[in-house]
Formats: C-alpha cells, sequence, structure tokens
C-alpha cells in the first residue's frame, strides 16, 4: 500500500493511468461493439476504476489532514 500512497502524490502519473484505463476501456468497448458482442459491462467497470483512482486521489487529502491534526 505504501507504493499507492506514493502514487497519490504524484498528480501527473496518476492523471496519466486514469487516462490510460479510460483509452484501454474505450478501445476494448469500441472493438466489441463492432463485433455485436454485449458491451454492458463497461459502463460499470468504468465505474469502479473512477472509483479507484478517486480512493488513491483521495489520499494525498487524508494524509494532510492527518498531518495537520497531529501539529495541532
Amino acid at each position: 500500500m505504501e507504493r499507492i500512497r506514493i502514487l497519490s502524490h504524484d498528480k501527473a502519473t496518476l492523471g496519466d493511468l486514469r487516462e490510460y484505463f479510460r483509452l484501454t476501456l474505450e478501445k476494448k468497448l469500441i472493438s466489441k461493439a463492432m463485433r455485436k458482442e454485449d458491451v454492458s459491462g463497461f459502463a460499470e467497470a468504468f465505474e469502479i476504476i473512477k472509483s479507484a483512482m478517486d480512493e488513491i486521489d483521495n489520499m494525498t487529502k487524508q494524509n494532510k489532514k492527518v498531518n495537520l491534526n497531529q501539529s495541532e
């Protein structure tokens, strides 16, 4: 988990990961849709990935709050 906390501070890499996941899902979605396969799970997958990335992003805010409380 420590590496994920480090990632939460690296906003550029976190942004790149968000974009990579979005583009990968989009490519797979289009590919499946063109083959007329079921794509109903992609919206849910996107929301799960977005939620996980948001949680990583929020680790920075949580760490700052903890640090502020400790110094008071």
